[in-house]
């Protein structure tokens, strides 16, 4: 892998503009596209802690209301009164408003919108083909930087 980034990088070298007078150009839509990457980990961070540690959550927010954010739970927001009535909370709470009902799927959304939003302000067509993955990398540790600084650091995971 190490070679393979170093030919692409020493390759780039060689041709013309490289990849980082581009950023350099570019630099506000690198910048609002690494926030997007940026505020998608954080938000998959979240939902994780919501998933799988929801109790070091409530300690940092212990008045967050646990009807909405405890995943074990939250689940039930999208019915009328589960149990008992199963039909769904209100139009769409089942289906494609379920962001809305519950603090994981609201992560989770924000995360995929986030992300999805990123890839299309960064793709313009007249980049290098190479210069896209150089952008994956680049993003994919901007993301990994949002993700742990809210599952690792914030929540002590």
């Amino acid at each position: 892998m190490r070679i393979l980034i170093f030919i692409l990088l020493f390759s780039n070298i060689m041709q013309g503009q490289n990849y980082f007078e581009y950023l350099g150009s570019n630099f506000n839509n690198y910048s609002f596209t690494g926030g997007l990457m940026f505020v998608s980990g954080a938000s998959d961070g979240l939902s994780q802690t919501l998933a799988f540690h929801y109790w070091k959550f409530e300690k940092k927010f212990p008045k967050a209301n646990r009807q909405f954010w405890d995943n074990n739970i939250s689940w039930e927001n999208k019915y009328r009164d589960y149990p008992i009535d199963k039909r769904p909370a209100y139009f769409g709470s089942k289906t494609f408003l379920a962001w809305t009902t519950d603090g994981y799927h609201l992560s989770r959304t924000i995360s995929n919108t986030a992300i999805l939003s990123a890839v299309v302000v960064n793709f313009d067509g007249a980049k290098k083909w190479h210069w896209y993955i150089y952008d994956f990398v680049i993003f994919s540790l901007i993301k990994s930087v949002g993700f742990h600084l809210v599952y690792t650091i914030a929540f002590d995971t």
